[in-house]
């Protein structure tokens, strides 16, 4: 394995291979400092587009005790790698149901509940919301942390087409 130095030109990498090595290198080191375990109901939540919708159903039954667990990098549960991915409603109902808690736990990171994951998502599917809400009804009173502000806030704040004004 090659050590290159990384060479800067208005802030930004010079060449690709450069930013992927970094990338590299991070996660070597996070993963030295808390290695991993592979987690099957982890890996369907993260890649649930492109598995059959019963996976989900062998994952309750064979490690129902996976869906309390954090990844140990992110600090993620398997809702909060679900909704990143963009979860349908019958994937966040299976997987409230295997753990009715999930829906008030913040992520580590950001202290975002799953509600906040979705908004900032900009996913605004009110049967998304309603499931969440129906199983946390308290989520959507309380402050986003990464933020600082309310769950139905996200979407706008989170909006990539709108230039922020600088007051003067």
């Amino acid at each position: 394995e090659k050590n290159r130095s990384l060479d800067f030109i208005d802030g930004d990498f010079t060449h690709s291979s450069q930013r992927e090595t970094l990338r590299f290198d991070r996660f070597r080191l996070k993963k030295e400092l808390a290695p991993t375990k592979f987690r099957f109901t982890h890996a369907v939540c993260t890649f649930h587009q492109w598995l059959p919708k019963e996976t989900i159903d062998i994952a309750k039954e064979h490690y129902p005790k996976h869906f309390e667990k954090r990844e140990e990098i992110t600090g993620d549960i398997p809702i909060h790698l679900a909704i990143k991915k963009g979860a349908s409603k019958d994937l966040l109902k299976k997987l409230l149901d295997a753990n009715k808690n999930s829906a008030s736990i913040p992520t580590t990171l950001g202290k975002q509940l799953p509600l906040h994951l979705l908004f900032e998502s900009g996913d605004c599917n009110l049967s998304k919301i309603q499931c969440l809400l129906d199983a946390y009804p308290d989520g959507i009173e309380t402050i986003d942390q990464k933020s600082g502000l309310f769950a139905f806030a996200l979407p706008e704040f989170h909006r990539k087409d709108i230039n922020p004004v600088p007051l003067s």
